[in-house]
């Protein structure tokens, strides 16, 4: 589990600044997926015919929490988009329409699971300020909390990979008992201490 703790936290959020960047293809990304599920699944000697999504559902589901780099980096390409047009600055508002942006910015969401009937409009759609703490009282505005901005998401895919799993006739029966099962699930987070071969017998049941 510590080489899935290394795999999850360093190797693969190095990944995404790589592939963000070089504008990656999506063959190309499926690939590496192929090749971290591939290593993965020996290092825990779990057979090759494994639902995937044991792999990429959330911790708190019973999965293994690995990003899947050729669903996740178009959903953040396709939300940094959504910001710089939305950005206050003019210039950068500017060089978004000079480029095919919209285009870019369909392809992306759709890439990134979103649904092609769904997609929000660039230049309208306004992002939404979310406050992490209720406030109880009235506050002075060096008092308030910052509000967090939320941008419209094409999909969220560890959720679809934990129903893909969910709906699996023989290695999705009886899994929707683990979801948000914190106590259940511990043995994943907290596993310092537990014998390996016993977190191994977990997973392969």
């Amino acid at each position: 589990m510590q080489k899935i703790d290394l795999l999850r936290v360093y190797t693969i959020s190095r990944l995404f600044c790589l592939v963000d960047h070089t504008d990656t293809r999506a063959g190309i990304l499926e690939s590496i997926n192929l090749s971290i599920r591939s290593k993965v699944k020996k290092w825990l000697h779990l057979p090759s015919t494994t639902c995937d999504s044991l792999l990429y559902s959330s911790m708190r589901h019973r999965g293994l929490g690995l990003a899947r780099l050729a669903g996740l980096n178009p959903s953040i390409q396709a939300r940094r988009l959504h910001r710089l047009a939305q950005s206050s600055g003019e210039v950068i508002r500017e060089a978004l329409t000079e480029d095919d942006v919209e285009a870019k910015y369909t392809k992306l969401w759709i890439r990134a699971g979103g649904d092609e009937e769904e997609i929000p409009s660039l230049w309208t759609t306004r992002s939404t300020a979310v406050l992490e703490v209720p406030m109880k009282e009235e506050l002075t505005k060096w008092e308030r909390p910052t509000p967090k901005f939320k941008y419209p998401n094409p999909c969220n895919w560890r959720n679809k990979e934990f129903l893909k799993w969910k709906q699996m006739v023989s290695q999705g029966h009886g899994i929707e008992q683990f979801e948000d099962d914190t106590t259940s699930n511990a043995c994943f987070i907290h596993y310092r201490g537990i014998p390996h071969r016993k977190l191994l017998t977990v997973l392969q049941l």
